[in-house]
C-alpha cells in the first residue's frame, strides 16, 4: 500500500462514508458451484454514493508487470478531495491467455480491490460465522439454499426460508404472510 503524506481527512470522510454502507448484494449465479456472489457492480451500488457523498473517488487501473507478464495488475486508488489518497495493487493470474481470461481475471480483481479499499463485504458473509455473528450453515441448510436457487422455490428451513422472491435470503415464514405471493411459491 501506497498513501499520501497524510491521510487525515480521507480517514475520516472513510469513516463518515463506512457509516452508511451497506453489504453488496449477491445477486449474480456462479452455476459451476451452484451458489451467488456480488458482482463488481453491486460492490458499486453499495460504496458509490456513500463515497461521493464525503469527497471520495476511486480510480482503478491496469497494468502488466515486466517480470510477470502473464499476471495483470489492478490498481486501485481510494481519493479525497483535499488531495489525499491511497493506493493499492492485486495481482492474478488469469487461467488462461486469452482475451476473455484476461478480462474476466480485471473484473474480478476489480471487484475483490474496491471492495478490500472501501470496506464492503457481500451480505451473508461467511465472515460473519467467523467473526461469531452468525453460526455456520451446515451442510444440510447450504443444500436447500443451493436447490432454492435451482428451482426459483424456496425451502424450508424450520421458521425461515429461502425466497427467491429475495434474492434467497433466509426470510421468517411471517415475512411470507405480506408477500405478493400470498405464499404460492411455499413447498
Amino acid at each position: 500500500m501506497e498513501k499520501s503524506d497524510s491521510i487525515g481527512k480521507l480517514a475520516e470522510a472513510l469513516a463518515k462514508a463506512q457509516s452508511v454502507m451497506t453489504g453488496a448484494i449477491k445477486d449474480s449465479d456462479n452455476p459451476f458451484f451452484k451458489s451467488r456472489y456480488a458482482d463488481l457492480s453491486s460492490v458499486w451500488d453499495a460504496c458509490r454514493k456513500p463515497l461521493t457523498e464525503n469527497g471520495l473517488a476511486v480510480i482503478q487501473t491496469t497494468c502488466t508487470m515486466p517480470e510477470t507478464p502473464e499476471y495483470v495488475v489492478v490498481e486501485t486508488i481510494l481519493t479525497h478531495t483535499s488531495g489525499e489518497w491511497i493506493k493499492g495493487r492485486l495481482a492474478m493470474k488469469p487461467v488462461k491467455q486469452d482475451p476473455q481470461a484476461i478480462g474476466s481475471c480485471i473484473t474480478y480483481a476489480r471487484r475483490y480491490a474496491l471492495a478490500a479499499m472501501v470496506g464492503i463485504a457481500p451480505e451473508d458473509d461467511d465472515a460473519n460465522a467467523a467473526s461469531g455473528k452468525g453460526k455456520p450453515q451446515d451442510k444440510n441448510e447450504v443444500m436447500r439454499k443451493t436447490e432454492a436457487a435451482d428451482t426459483g422455490k424456496p425451502r424450508q428451513s424450520g421458521s425461515a426460508i429461502y425466497c427467491p422472491d429475495k434474492a434467497n435470503k433466509i426470510q421468517p415464514k411471517a415475512q411470507c404472510e405480506g408477500c405478493a405471493k400470498k405464499n404460492e411459491c411455499l413447498i
